[in-house]
């Protein structure tokens, strides 16, 4: 192989690389950031692909036949790194929706602050949480698992394989339905304390029908759910600790999944 096949044949693996990678980032937590600028982005990828180049499974001998095969291998990389992204990122919105549940029931609902992250309103607590949540993913060390995770799944799933999705799409579909799961799950606490307190007003509107239940239901209610997003607080910490196991496992899965599909 002369000098200018090896060139030809190394610019083709670092642009499958570079595809995988740039998707992942794009979707995965942290990484797919609206915060961090393009040109920032696009370098880390750049970078990260030079890194994995050696890590990744491509046989010297094999070219694409056409520049029509080169980009429909470009794009199944790019899907396979915005599928595994994205199954990393779906636990951060099961925050974020769960903190809307519960922004609902204690009064918060028509209140929405501005999240650089995504550029669009979030709800208070649901933004709350979410940032905390970050914190621990970086805490953990959470992004340096996904770049391990990279470097280990490019040995697992060989560059310019073919596009199979069929359990993949299936393991996407529980991955969301997870989502829903999980949001319930982390809410359910406040909500049960707040419809508790529904109840007890309830009752108290008719022992007391003079009394104004409307105007201290609003008022008790956000009371009760403060005081409850303050005394689950560390149990949360240890819930988010357990739910990045399991982003870290479901982006492993993703790239076994369809590894499997390509034996």
């Amino acid at each position: 192989m002369d000098f200018a096949a090896l060139l030809a044949n190394q610019f083709v693996q670092f642009l499958l690389v570079f595809a995988r990678v740039t998707g992942a980032l794009t979707t995965a937590p942290v990484f797919g950031s609206k915060v961090i600028p393009v040109y920032v982005r696009v370098g880390l990828a750049i970078l990260l692909s030079l890194m994995l180049i050696p890590f990744s499974s491509w046989t010297p001998e094999r070219q694409p036949a056409s520049l029509l095969m080169l980009g429909w291998w470009v794009l199944v990389e790019l899907t396979y790194g915005l599928a595994a992204g994205y199954v990393a990122a779906l636990f951060f919105q099961a925050v974020q929706m769960a903190g809307q549940l519960i922004d609902m029931q204690v009064g918060f609902g028509m209140i929405n602050v501005f999240d650089p992250q995504y550029g669009q309103q979030v709800p208070l607590v649901g933004n709350f949480k979410f940032l905390m949540a970050l914190v621990v993913f970086l805490a953990l060390q959470g992004h340096h698992v996904i770049i391990t995770g990279l470097a280990d799944n490019f040995r697992t799933v060989p560059l310019g394989v073919q596009l199979h999705l069929d359990n993949a799409a299936a393991m996407m579909v529980d991955a969301v339905a997870n989502m829903f799961v999980l949001s319930l799950r982390i809410a359910l606490p406040v909500m049960g304390t707040v419809l508790m307190t529904d109840v007890a007003l309830g009752i108290l509107a008719r022992i007391m029908p003079q009394m104004n239940v409307f105007v201290v239901g609003i008022t008790g209610k956000l009371v009760v759910g403060m005081f409850m997003i303050y005394l689950i607080l560390p149990f949360y910490v240890t819930f988010l600790e357990v739910g990045f196991e399991g982003i870290f496992r479901d982006f492993s899965r993703m790239f076994e999944i369809l590894a499997k599909e390509t034996q």
